[in-house]
This record gives C-alpha cells, sequence and structure tokens, in this order.
C-alpha cells in the first residue's frame, strides 16, 4: 500500500501492483506502457544513492 501511495503521489498507477505471497514474499510490479516507464524514469531521476543498500545488494 506504501509503494502504491507514492507512485500516486507521481501520478503513476501500475495496475498489476500487488503481492506474492510466496518464501520470501514478493511486491509484483507487472507489466507496464512505455508511458509508465518513463513516469517511473523522471520520479526516481537524480543519481543513484550509492550508499542505499539496495544498490549494494544488486550491483554488478
Amino acid at each position: 500500500m506504501e509503494l502504491r501511495a507514492a507512485l500516486a503521489g507521481h501520478g503513476i498507477t501500475l495496475p498489476s501492483l500487488g503481492r506474492d505471497f510466496g518464501t520470501p514474499p514478493l511486491v509484483i510490479l507487472g507489466n507496464c506502457n512505455t508511458a509508465t516507464a518513463r513516469a517511473l524514469t523522471a520520479a526516481l531521476g537524480g543519481s543513484p544513492h550509492r550508499d542505499h543498500p539496495a544498490q549494494r545488494r544488486f550491483s554488478a
């Protein structure tokens, strides 16, 4: 619900946003059109925060 609200604050709706109840539980982001992808890019714009834990975990 927090992610849905945060996205809505930027005018972004992911209709397929949901939750998978497996182990570990995952967030289902689903597909989006190019306009939504561009809106996400703009909302997340700027340089990535290199000190963010997710950045360390997923960088190659």
